[in-house]
């Protein structure tokens, strides 16, 4: 050993936390964690009173909630304090379960505020698509006035509804990857973490069938509206 360099010493996360040990290399091997005896502490810390924290392994993971309560009934008894707010027990499958309420919270916050936006998106286009066939009328008289059904203007407006839509959801999985690459980077460059977007199918397939359906359902009343328009009405139309 060689005096003023540290050793690397390796991680308890080492197991699961995939670049930990590489990130701790690069600030000298220096574990962030250190496991010592209470009255070891005592000789080394002067102000060991302030210790807020005890780290304790139950014997068996079904014992875990006991080993809690333990632990308190052992700190109130030592301590001389009965007030129970003064000591908390938590532990890992608790955390988890905070973490997933919190996702839940957000998932169903996200999406209402998605389920607004489309709707919101929908009657736009609903708008566009009225504006369209007002501006065509004329078109749509000549059409049927040559052959065409209600069926073929019906097809002709949804397909423009649907085009439409797929055009604004293709523009919105392209803003989303690059909001996701550009997050990536400028957190790289900041030294803040290394994260990998992840380009998911399943995501950009139900972005399309939400974007087709919401073309469909709001494409309908305007293309409906256009096919049973009556040809002499529509050539007289201004």
């Amino acid at each position: 050993t060689v005096a003023g360099v540290c050793e690397s010493v390796a991680s308890q996360f080492s197991a699961f936390a995939g670049g930990f040990d590489s990130e701790m290399e690069g600030r000298g091997g220096i574990p962030f964690f250190v496991y010592s005896p209470f009255m070891t502490i005592s000789s080394i810390v002067p102000d060991h009173n302030r210790l807020s924290t005890l780290n304790v392994m139950a014997v068996e993971p079904e014992r875990v909630d006991e080993a809690g309560e333990a632990v308190i009934s052992l700190l109130e008894m030592r301590r001389g304090n009965r007030d129970s707010s003064v000591y908390r027990s938590q532990n890992l499958a608790s955390i988890l379960d905070q973490i997933n309420n919190v996702i839940n919270i957000l998932t169903w916050f996200i999406s209402t505020v998605a389920g607004i936006s489309l709707f919101v998106g929908g009657i736009g286009v609903m708008n566009i698509m009225l504006v369209s066939v007002a501006e065509r009328t004329r078109e749509i008289g000549i059409r049927k006035a040559i052959g065409a059904t209600k069926t073929d203007i019906l097809l002709q407006f949804m397909t423009e509804s649907v085009v439409l839509t797929l055009m604004g959801g293709a523009m919105g999985i392209l803003a989303g990857l690059g909001l996701a690459y550009g997050i990536s980077a400028a957190a790289d460059s900041l030294g803040i973490a290394q994260i990998t977007p992840v380009l998911s199918l399943q995501a950009i397939i139900i972005a399309v069938a939400f974007s087709t359906g919401v073309g469909l359902f709001f494409g309908i009343y305007p293309a409906r509206k256009a096919a049973n328009l009556h040809p002499i009405d529509a050539l007289r139309h201004n």
